[in-house]
């Protein structure tokens, strides 16, 4: 059975699209047009760290950053690059606190999780990244969290806090990757 109250609301105050506003008529929170504006990485990636390859090659390749290195993940993977639409997305969600966005972040973190790489592999939990409780108090929300809520009721997994803060860190905003490597030592425990 239909649910007929949520179906009579949808027509007559439509979902809008995150990206221009447009009225929606479907289960997506963004229109055809924004969808097209997102900036979708090539096939030609780092199998490890999604970055581009500088040309065509085979899916199973390493870029120079991965290659010959022991890494404890699998892969890091993304589905469009953090520019454009998708990196004002993020700010809005992040820094402006417009939590509505949380539905279209986990309709682009549920297709992202369709990669070939992941094919065979099966989950237990999504498990979000704890803000330090200072930040969140700042923040007034955990944008992770929120992700990790959206993304498992989508996906039926269970989210488990699994992981703690124990250190606050800098932002990294504007840090380079070694940068951010040091900031975060030590900065989660189980």
């Amino acid at each position: 059975m239909i649910p007929i109250l949520p179906t009579i609301l949808e027509l007559f105050y439509p979902s809008h699209c995150a990206g221009c506003g447009e009225a929606l008529f479907d289960k997506s929170r963004l229109c055809p047009g924004c969808w097209s504006r997102l900036d979708r990485l090539p096939k030609e990636c780092c199998h490890i760290c999604s970055q581009q390859l500088p040309s065509a090659t085979s899916d199973f390749l390493s870029c120079e950053n991965c290659a010959g290195r022991k890494l404890h993940f699998i892969a890091g993977i993304s589905l469009f690059r953090y520019r454009g639409l998708l990196r004002e997305l993020l700010a809005q969600f992040k820094y402006a606190g417009d939590q509505s966005l949380k539905k279209v972040m986990g309709e682009i973190l549920s297709l992202t999780l369709q990669d070939h790489r992941l094919n065979g592999l099966s989950f237990e939990a999504i498990i979000p990244v704890p803000l330090h409780p200072h930040r969140e108090r700042e923040r007034e929300f955990n944008q992770a969290r929120l992700l990790a809520e959206e993304l498992a009721s989508r996906l039926a997994f269970p989210m488990k806090d699994l992981l703690r803060r124990i250190k606050p860190t800098l932002t990294q905003v504007h840090s380079d990757r070694q940068k951010r490597i040091e900031n975060l030592k030590g900065a989660f425990a189980l």
